[in-house]
């Protein structure tokens, strides 16, 4: 027996897991239940409004939305929709918002950006030159009526006021969502 000190070993730094390569088995939960977030145009910090997730239709636990808003300040509101999400697990394209596909369970999304609540500055659509924006649905509970997921759009401008000027396109990655989805 020695009287010498014991030798700890050096602490171990986990590693930080990249939920968009990393299979879904391996990944307990990619964001805190009740949370949502995105990156807003490659910023370093989360898009400050709220997200949340409602049944969307004539039946529940067949598609769902998120609908989100973010007061950024002097009147300007920025609102996001992700609209006719199937309640199944998958990766889904985005296609064009447009009322003629509305209920084809492929899901669609719209983004504005509106001032003093009721004048529409821009509304901006999918890029439909880009293949690589998605929605995917990681975990559907139907008891529980709870669903986890990611997603990442890149929009273009398709409405603009000609007083203000606002950006050409929008794009939000990083998208995480683990939420309760409410009755309509």
């Amino acid at each position: 027996m020695s009287c010498g000190k014991e030798t700890q070993p050096d602490p171990v730094t986990p590693e930080l897991v990249d939920t968009i390569t990393t299979p879904i088995d391996t990944v307990q939960h990619i964001i805190e239940f009740g949370k949502a977030v995105m990156w807003k145009n490659g910023s370093s910090y989360y898009w400050p409004g709220t997200i949340a997730a409602n049944y969307q239709g004539d039946s529940i636990s067949s598609r769902f939305r998120l609908r989100g808003t973010s007061i950024v300040g002097n009147g300007y509101i920025e609102n996001i929709s992700i609209n006719d999400i199937p309640c199944q697990k998958g990766k889904l394209p985005i296609e064009l918002f447009n009322s003629d596909n509305f209920k084809n369970f492929i899901p669609e999304a719209l983004y504005s950006i509106v001032y003093d609540g009721d004048q529409i500055l821009s509304y901006y659509q999918v890029d439909t030159t880009r293949t690589d924006h998605y929605i995917e649905i990681l975990r559907y509970d139907s008891v529980e009526h709870i669903v986890e997921g990611r997603f990442q759009l890149f929009m273009g401008k398709t409405q603009d006021s000609n007083w203000l000027s606002t950006p050409d396109s929008i794009l939000l990655t990083g998208g995480k969502f683990h939420l309760k989805i409410k009755e309509p």
